[in-house]
């Protein structure tokens, strides 16, 4: 027998351009939005929006899931901790390496009750070539 999973509607608004790994990027974007899918009831929201502020991209996972406590919202992103049955605790330490590798950071706010949004921000990429002629084209 198939478990059935809650259906929530997904959103994405803006974009941003980054210079960044696409296999990591794709890796913590697939667990910010997947734990915020499984944390969202049926008929919730899952909404992604990306803007540019102060030179970086923002990345906003935001879900009107159950929330977290402080308690638990303090102890997220330590390996193997995990809310879930089924979880391996490493998707958020997935996301927030992958973020931070990229000279960008993940953090997360949530009020138990009113859902949780996680924040990826990364530098945007650049226009400019750098002066010493590093990677210049030849």
């Amino acid at each position: 027998m198939l478990a059935r999973r809650p259906r929530a509607s997904l959103r994405r608004r803006g974009d941003a351009t980054i210079e960044a790994d696409p296999r990591r990027l794709k890796d913590a974007l697939f667990n910010l939005v997947g734990n915020a899918v499984e944390a969202t009831p049926q008929g919730g929201n899952v909404e992604v929006e990306i803007d540019e502020v102060d030179r970086a991209a923002r990345i906003a996972v935001r879900d009107s899931g159950r929330g977290m406590p402080p308690e638990v919202l303090e102890r997220l992103g330590t390996p193997f901790f995990t809310t879930r049955d089924e979880g391996t605790g490493l998707g958020v330490v997935v996301a927030r390496s992958a973020f931070a590798q990229h000279g960008g950071s993940l953090v997360y706010s949530s009020e138990p009750g009113q859902g949780t949004t996680a924040v990826g921000t990364l530098p945007l990429k650049s226009n400019q070539r750098s002066s010493d002629g590093a990677g210049a084209a030849g």
